[in-house]
């Protein structure tokens, strides 16, 4: 099964069309993200980035893909911020 963190690199590298801005952004190592994109084409089975030396470019799998991840991985953070405002927020009774 393909993880939501392999599916976030993903969507990082496609936004920024660039391993290396991907890595600044999340603070992994350009070599792991680009691991970590590789094994991602790998389970899935299909390019879904064309790499040179000068440009990332997605494919058209890759922009559909691109798509439908990153409503999933924009849900995910969603749901992480509320819960944040649950924590944030004092409940209980205030006792004198």
């Amino acid at each position: 099964m393909v993880s939501l963190d392999d599916m976030a690199l993903f969507v990082e590298v496609s936004r920024a069309l660039s391993f290396k801005k991907a890595s600044q952004v999340t603070g992994i190592p350009s070599s792991t993200v680009s691991r970590k994109v590789s094994n991602l084409e790998g389970k899935i089975g299909i390019r879904l980035l064309n790499r040179t030396t000068r440009q990332v470019e997605l494919t058209e799998a890759g922009q559909i893909y691109y798509d439908r991840c990153k409503l999933l991985v924009d849900q995910a953070k969603m749901a992480h911020e509320q819960l944040g405002d649950f924590v944030s927020k004092p409940a209980g009774m205030i006792r004198a």
